[in-house]
């Protein structure tokens, strides 16, 4: 007898232990929502916290494109779904089918010398804040050992820079355009001939020799050469395009310089290298001092620092 009701507690426990645990006091368990995972498709990966974004399929527009993938919701939904895995996107709404994000279908863009780009580079940006003559990443950046995320996009044409969010050409840039120098051709002032010694000939026609009259008239003219050579050397350090060593001298903190559009959408933090922002509104751009290219800020007030500091770069492999 103690063997029978031995053997029927263990049987209660082992169909207590098998039940579902979202079963509630109430429930049994056949009643109980069998908690079933769905069977995900070619490069579909399942997501316990899925929530449904445009940026999970192919954008069909440049105003698609800049939405930002929302937060991940808290608490998770309880059912998990399915979604295209790293770098894949559905091709449509109707059509379920993960593609590579770089072969999303490219959508007109608006802008004048801007072109559909399905992977842009994170370094450069197309802002003229980051232009460089062969378009190609400063050397100081680096390269990235980590894959960053694909986001389709309306980006310049090759070699054209956006400047107050139209593409211009490289030459156009903030940076190459030079302030207009002074015209030093003739710096001759009144105080400069009043301070330049007269020629002899004027005080005392027939007391100086011909060969010391010829060296007098040619006197002044070497006196406006000197000037204008002191005002050319004057105009171009005051009036010049500011160089690299006078531009770090605006900024005190490391690693800066000074920009005439700083960007403030992406920001120069660190969690921007894979974050993923809607920069439609940024507000307009204004001069100040900015992170070289290939630094970053930790926060807002830290000094810029490289980017293998960042603790995003931790497990990168040109970072170790």
């Amino acid at each position: 007898m103690t063997r029978l009701v031995l053997i029927f507690f263990c049987s209660c426990v082992i169909i207590g232990s098998l039940a579902d645990p979202e079963c509630s006091e109430n429930e049994s368990v056949s009643n109980c929502p069998v908690n079933s995972s769905p069977e995900c498709g070619e490069d579909e990966i399942l997501d316990n916290c899925s929530v449904d974004s445009s940026a999970d399929y192919c954008p069909k527009s440049e105003e698609e494109a800049m939405q930002a993938r929302p937060p991940t919701p808290n608490p998770c939904p309880k059912k998990p779904a399915c979604k295209c895995r790293f770098n894949y996107r559905y091709a449509s709404r109707k059509n379920k089918t993960c593609i590579p994000t770089s072969e999303c279908p490219p959508f007109k863009c608006k802008g004048l010398n801007d072109e559909f780009n399905p992977c842009p580079p994170l370094c450069p940006t197309d802002s003229c804040s980051q232009a460089t003559p062969d378009g190609q990443c400063p050397k100081q950046f680096g390269r990235i050992g980590i894959v960053l995320e694909c986001e389709p996009k309306c980006r310049c044409i090759k070699n054209y820079w956006k400047l107050n969010g139209v593409c211009v050409p490289y030459a156009q840039c903030p940076q190459n355009q030079a302030p207009e120098a002074e015209d030093t051709t003739n710096t001759e002032t009144p105080e400069t001939r009043s301070s330049d010694p007269q020629p002899a000939t004027q005080a005392e026609p027939d007391s100086t020799p011909q060969g010391d009259t010829t060296d007098s008239e040619y006197e002044p003219s070497r006196s406006v050469a000197w000037a204008t050579a002191s005002a050319s050397d004057e105009s171009s350090e005051v009036c010049g395009s500011p160089t690299e060593e006078s531009e770090e001298k605006r900024c005190s903190g490391p690693n800066e310089v000074y920009v005439l559009e700083k960007q403030t959408c992406p920001p120069e933090l660190c969690f921007a290298i894979t974050a993923r922002l809607d920069c439609r509104n940024e507000p307009p751009r204004k001069p100040g001092c900015a992170c070289k290219s290939g630094y970053y800020r930790l926060n807002e007030t830290s000094p810029c620092m490289h980017i293998c500091k960042c603790p995003q770069m931790a497990n990168s492999p040109d970072c170790a």
